[in-house]
């Protein structure tokens, strides 16, 4: 029984994420063709700036070239998966639950973000999934954190249930300090730019994801204790 309900939320974890991937990488592509071989100046319409204010949001989907498409979508689906294999030892619903908080958060965020950015620098027209990728990050960083300290207060019934725990406990605490040390070494390097105006914004959304796991364990306490 314990290992077939692992194997249901694997594959109800893994089919949410995929169809939501295939709805998001699809959108993407289909923009930068339009912007390409229809119409040039697309990416000029859809970036983010005082003059596009609709960019905040249509902005997360312009990549300026192949590269920049590819990077953001195989990071995109990196740490979808992340999230999926670090609340694996969730319940199906619980599971469910933080996915779809997940997908609303690293949308959601980027957007408050991308406001901002236009209303403190309107002349600087920014574009791209980074700052989806980022949240998603701090999203996969703040879980993995807080799901090593809850994982090791359960106390498994069965030998199956303590394997299957000290795989999450260690996939949790792989996540977390392969974040921290790539954090800690490069900065630059994880922040994925030297330029100022870049690391702030992937700084931040890194922190805003982080923050978001946070209030999402503490809002379930609430709801509970209520």
């Amino acid at each position: 029984m314990e290992r077939r309900l692992f194997v249901e939320k694997l594959e109800t974890g893994f089919t949410i994420i995929f169809m939501f991937y295939i709805v998001v990488l699809t959108v993407n592509i289909m923009i930068f063709v339009a912007g390409v071989y229809t119409t040039p100046s697309l990416q000029e319409i859809l970036s983010a700036s005082y003059k596009t204010p609709w960019g905040i949001v249509t902005s997360l989907f312009v990549h300026s070239d192949v590269p920049h498409l590819l990077n953001n979508m195989l990071a995109f689906f990196l740490f979808l998966m992340l999230l999926l294999s670090s609340n694996i030892f969730l319940s199906k619903d619980e599971l469910k639950t933080r996915i779809k908080n997940s997908f609303l958060a690293i949308f959601s965020f980027p957007v408050m973000l991308n406001l901002f950015w236009i209303c403190i620098f309107p002349d600087i027209k920014i574009l791209g999934s980074s700052g989806i990728v980022y949240t998603l990050e701090g999203v996969c960083f703040g879980f993995s954190f807080l799901n090593s300290l809850k994982i090791r207060r359960i106390r498994p019934e069965s030998q199956t249930e303590k394997r299957q725990l000290a795989v999450s406990l260690l996939s949790n605490l792989a996540i977390f300090v392969g974040f921290l040390f790539s954090l800690l070494v490069s900065p630059i390097g994880f922040l994925g730019s030297n330029n100022e105006a870049i690391i702030w914004l992937h700084g931040t959304s890194f922190c805003g994801g982080f923050t978001l796991a946070v209030l999402h364990l503490i809002l379930k306490k609430v709801i509970n204790k209520a």
